[in-house]
């Protein structure tokens, strides 16, 4: 097993304080890593995964910028990535170990579509079994295994939404550090996906109360 990457330190916040309640109502522009495109909402990430939330910030910098600002500055898009780098390198090492789950189920929505797909009970350890090894990072911040879920949804399709083109045109933010270690994650996990079929509505089904 590859040694664990680095995280960058963050604190987790009193979540019965104002400024809790400051932090996880601010703008979550830092979030929108550049290269990528995202749904213009102002909170990429809802209220019930605020945990996520928390362990994405990037420590000490105002969480109150515009994302033109945020560009200028880059250092807390690389926070982030340097978290999400985490997450995703995780992601595709359990992927790759093809741990075969349990439970399988024969797709036929599809004419001449009989592949075997996991179960979606199957994600639900998956997602656990990434969260084990964030370790103490996740865990102080009260993650739990839809909290990682839905981090990697949101990247997921933020990558599925951007075009080569759109990326080529920031690739000058983008290729350095972490940034650029994550878009590399990024493409090696949606190919994985498309690779072995697995269809999202599976895959982060529970996040949606899919397959429960």
């Amino acid at each position: 097993m590859p040694s664990k990457p680095s995280s960058d330190e963050s604190t987790p916040p009193d979540t019965g304080s104002m400024n809790s309640l400051k932090r996880l109502h601010a703008p979550q522009n830092y979030l929108r890593i550049p290269g990528l495109t995202f749904d213009e909402i102002p909170g990429l990430i809802p209220p019930e995964h605020s945990a996520a939330l928390y362990y994405l910030q990037p420590k000490d910098f105002n969480l109150n910028l515009s994302r033109g600002e945020y560009y200028r500055k880059l250092e807390p898009f690389d926070c982030v990535a340097k978290k999400l780098v985490d997450v995703f390198d995780y992601s595709i090492q359990e992927l790759k170990e093809g741990i075969e789950p349990k439970i399988m189920r024969l797709r036929h929505d599809t004419v001449g579509d009989d592949d075997p797909e996991p179960d979606a009970s199957f994600w639900n350890d998956f997602f656990e079994r990434v969260l084990g090894n964030l370790g103490h990072e996740a865990e102080k911040f009260g993650m739990t295994s839809l909290d990682v879920m839905w981090i990697v949804y949101l990247y997921t399709s933020a990558w599925e939404s951007t075009s080569l083109s759109c990326r080529n045109q920031e690739a000058g933010y983008w290729r350095k550090a972490n940034l650029h270690y994550l878009h590399d994650l990024l493409a090696e996990w949606v190919e994985m996906l498309k690779t072995k079929k697995l269809r999202w509505t599976t895959v982060f089904g529970e996040l949606f109360g899919i397959g429960r």
